[in-house]
């Protein structure tokens, strides 16, 4: 990862050496205003189409947004503050500035003439009751774009809030970065918060790649208390992500559904190709990580030496295909893991898996089972992980399958049953339709009882190695309280 930073250093250095510097005030953006609209409307016209530019932000606040008057509208609306359109070579260096959207902008439904929120509690999509600040910063057919050391606040907290717009919540144009149809796009060291929608939206329609092999690089960025995303990736090919952070959206004052901290939802293109290593999705309304099947299918996507924590809602929910985590510390429910096929299948591999935050000791998010299968899902393995469980369950995992090809595979795992007292005998874990190979379950639980506690196997099943039960408890069995302790291929 070092080489590949320092190759971003050198690219960012010769790009400035051979760019025309253009300065922010020749189009009357400065800190000093109390609001840089209409220049930033000003430079987003002069930039389309050109080649070899350097902006420089002297450090400082520079105010945007504005909705005027309109009297068969709510407000007159702007879609995006600062465009940049067909455009290439475009280098941007914030010198740590902030763009920041001025107080009292509407946000959602309101009603003409009185602007009072609108209540409804069903989908509503008419644009004359819409009022929305605008996306900050759009990117549009461009290539070659390199933005640095720079924050996005989209001040969400100091809004009117309306009521709700689109299918769910509020789904108006307020995002940090929207880039379309763009390529060799490089964000290092940006921090984009409080906006409405998503700190950042990437959609390429087309799969192709620039000279860079990924279409989006993102080093050191922060996207946080955003409304409904962190970051949504609904196509393209090739996402670089490292040493980055998407949490907490939701946790301002609007959340969205689905309030992820990343959303792999590939509507407009497939999403393939994309690299996620060092990054965290903690403590979001909704999943940190979500990618459930809906129109096309994810490939390539892989997760090293990531953390998903899930506080209110599932940490990973990984329904699509060809998904890998790796190395990575899950705390929280994992939601419907599936793959695409026998050759497109989710892997989560070598993975730390809690059912609590170990640093605080408080309870992680999960519906009874810390793995929630039991709707027919197949095609996924999860292997040599190390659980550790005081609150939930272990799983129920029930495909409904009787190919082989097809059965979820748990292999390889360790399971600590930490909980202080299970009150009620029942079963902690239930294997339907699946593959079950060299797991060790280990039963650490101060109180058991008098009845017992068992570990579930049904339907089409195969087993491989061992499979074993551990614990000085002898109330713990497989299929009954009084069951094996292993069950063994030969």
């Amino acid at each position: 990862m070092k080489s590949c930073c320092i190759s971003l250093l050198i690219l960012l250095s010769v790009t400035c050496m051979h760019a025309r510097n253009v300065k922010l005030s020749d189009f009357g953006i400065s800190a000093a205003n109390s609001n840089n609209t209409e220049g930033f409307l000003k430079l987003s016209e002069w930039l389309k189409g050109k080649k070899d530019i350097s902006i420089t932000f002297p450090k400082g606040i520079y105010y945007i947004g504005q909705q005027k008057n309109s009297p068969k509208t709510v407000v007159e609306n702007i879609q995006n503050i600062f465009t940049i359109e067909n455009a290439s070579g475009i280098t941007i260096i914030g010198n740590g500035a902030k763009i920041k959207y001025v107080d009292r902008l509407m946000y959602g439904a309101f009603e003409i003439g009185s602007k009072k929120k609108m209540t409804h509690n069903t989908a509503f999509s008419k644009a004359e009751n819409a009022a929305y600040p605008g996306n900050c910063i759009k990117i549009y057919n461009s290539n070659n774009i390199n933005i640095s050391n720079l924050e996005l606040d989209g001040n969400i907290e100091k809004m009117i809030i309306g009521g709700r717009y689109g299918d769910v919540g509020i789904q108006l144009w307020h995002r940090g970065f929207y880039i379309i149809n763009s390529y060799d796009v490089r964000l290092k060291q940006v921090n984009v918060h409080h906006f409405g929608l998503d700190g950042i939206e990437l959609s390429n329609e087309i799969l192709k790649t620039g000279k860079s092999p990924y279409q989006l690089t993102l080093s050191n960025v922060s996207c946080k208390y955003n409304g409904r995303q962190g970051i949504s990736w609904v196509g393209g090919n090739g996402l670089f992500i490292e040493n980055s952070t998407f949490s907490y959206s939701g946790r301002a004052n609007i959340c969205s559904a689905p309030g992820a901290g990343i959303d792999i939802e590939p509507e407009v293109a497939m999403c393939k190709n994309g690299l996620f290593v060092n990054c965290k999705f903690e403590d979001n309304c909704g999943p940190g990580f979500v990618s459930d099947l809906y129109k096309l299918k994810t490939a390539n996507i892989v997760f090293n030496a990531c953390t998903f924590y899930g506080t209110t809602a599932c940490a990973v929910w990984a329904h699509n295909a060809d998904i890998h985590i790796n190395n990575s510390t899950i705390i929280g429910q994992i939601l419907s893991p599936a793959g695409g096929g026998e050759n497109e299948k989710t892997v989560i591999n070598h993975c730390d898996i809690y059912d609590y935050n170990s640093q605080t000791n408080k309870k992680a998010f999960f519906t009874n089972f810390l793995i929630d299968a039991g709707g027919g899902q197949k095609f996924y393995e999860i292997v040599g992980s190390t659980f550790y469980l005081k609150y939930a369950k272990l799983c129920y995992i029930e495909s409904g399958s009787a190919a082989e090809a097809s059965m979820p595979l748990f292999k390889n795992n360790t399971v600590y049953f930490n909980h202080d007292q299970i009150t009620i005998a029942d079963f902690v874990a239930l294997f339907r339709g699946c593959i079950l190979q060299d797991n060790r379950f280990d039963f650490n639980i101060k109180k058991i009882p008098d009845n017992g506690l068992y570990l579930v196997t049904g339907h089409t099943m195969k087993f491989l190695g061992k499979n074993t039960i551990l614990g000085k408890n002898s109330k713990v069995g497989w299929n009954s309280p009084g069951g094996i302790k292993i069950i063994d291929e030969k």
